[in-house]
């Protein structure tokens, strides 16, 4: 990572290629997904007013006729209003919405390869742009540079003394901005007005859930769980002084390892509330390297909440009637490219946006529930491609047609 003006780096998990190409990849894989629950729903029977003679093989149009439509518009209302999303989107898409920014404090000197994972994990999971202040070069970070993020995550590689209160609830700036804080840092603890101390607890590898079903648990039942093959130096809190809204979710020797605080709980001077989630981990300065499936569905969970967002059930099932039907689909089709939204409004990897990502998504998961209907989304792909592109050669050559009769 090379820095810039010797302060703040910026990292984006798209390079200028996949941008290019990322809005006729939405479009493509949105005409599919539109074919694909079109002829599930009517027509599959058929349009019996189709004009066979004319293919897309010749040099003739294509000629369909405007009671057809009318008909391919009115046989299924839920279906109709799917359909002119999804023809909307084609004809006048955007382009890909830029990817949140979360800022990240680190000291860049300091385990360099657990530095390196946390912001892997953020770019290639998530799609987040990871924004990399060192907690010393040139200068201590200061609040301002929180602002326009989505959250703050801070590494215990930082030293405390750097950092101070500037990503606290005691700093007016960035209590004012509302930014909600991941953090592992045991020294912290105080500023972020957590409890009165911290500690590191050597030679550690699991943590102890408390708190089942509550989504910063990702699903762990009560017990111990293992996080890391090898031991290394857990960040954890204590249970001196700890503020009455911090909600203690796992344990770490007996110390609270992994909580949160949300937005207007109330800290431990008793008097101060958090302006946003904060939430409190355990990895140490390894980070997430060396962690397993579980340490990562911890870490993972802690970045939905920051993001605002909860853990779902059903995968696809946006409206929540225990099914992944085409209703679901006209709910992810007609929120297309918004941002700021959340799983019920069809954003099923958590980013808080709605891209191409999540079409995909939910293609593997109305696949599996309707094998035998729906093709798989790569052959289905370059199927669609293929008829794309003679389109394109047909439209060129002569247009296409709807005749009024």
């Amino acid at each position: 990572m090379d820095p810039l003006d010797g302060n703040t780096v910026f990292l984006s998990s798209r390079n200028s290629a996949s941008k290019k190409n990322e809005k006729y990849q939405i479009k493509t894989l949105t005409a599919f997904l539109g074919l694909v629950f079109c002829y599930r729903q009517f027509l599959g029977p058929g349009i019996e007013n189709f004009d066979k003679r004319h293919r897309l093989r010749t040099r003739h149009p294509i000629r369909v006729t405007g009671e057809t439509m009318m008909k391919v518009f009115t046989k299924t209302r839920r279906i109709g209003i799917a359909a002119s999303a999804l023809f909307g989107l084609v004809l006048a898409l955007p382009d890909s919405a830029p990817a949140q920014e979360v800022l990240l404090a680190i000291d860049e000197g300091s385990n360099p390869d657990g530095n390196q994972s946390i912001i892997d994990r953020l770019t290639n999971e998530f799609g987040l742009d990871v924004t990399v202040v060192d907690d010393n070069q040139p200068s201590n970070p200061t609040a301002d540079l929180a602002e326009g993020k989505a959250f703050v995550i801070i590494s215990s590689t930082v030293l405390s003394t750097n950092l101070g209160t500037a990503f606290t609830d005691q700093d007016p700036l960035f209590r004012s901005l509302e930014i909600p804080t991941i953090q592992w840092e045991q020294a912290l603890h105080d500023e972020f007005l957590f409890a009165d101390s911290g500690r590191g607890v050597d030679n550690s590898d699991s943590i102890e859930i408390t708190g089942e079903g509550h989504p910063l648990a990702a699903g762990l039942s009560a017990g111990v769980h293992q996080i890391r093959d090898e031991p290394t130096t857990f960040h954890t809190g204590s249970d001196n002084n700890l503020a009455p809204g911090y909600q203690v979710i796992g344990l770490v020797d007996g110390s609270p390892a992994l909580g949160i605080v949300e937005a207007g709980g109330l800290l431990n001077d008793g008097t101060t509330t958090a302006s946003a989630r904060r939430i409190d981990l355990f990895f140490g300065d390894p980070a997430l390297d060396g962690v397993n499936e579980t340490g990562l569905a911890i870490f993972d969970a802690a970045v939905n909440l920051a993001l605002g967002l909860d853990m779902q059930g059903i995968p696809g099932d946006f409206n929540g009637d225990g099914s992944v039907d085409v209703a679901d689909f006209e709910i992810l089709a007609g929120n297309f490219s918004l941002q700021g939204v959340g799983f019920e409004e069809g954003d099923m990897d958590f980013n808080r946006r709605i891209d191409l990502k999540d079409f995909v998504k939910f293609v593997e998961v109305f696949n599996a529930g309707n094998a035998a209907a729906v093709p798989e989304p790569s052959s289905a792909l370059l199927a669609i491609s293929v008829f794309i592109l003679l389109g394109f050669t047909a439209r060129t050559r002569r247009g296409f047609h709807f005749s009024p009769r």
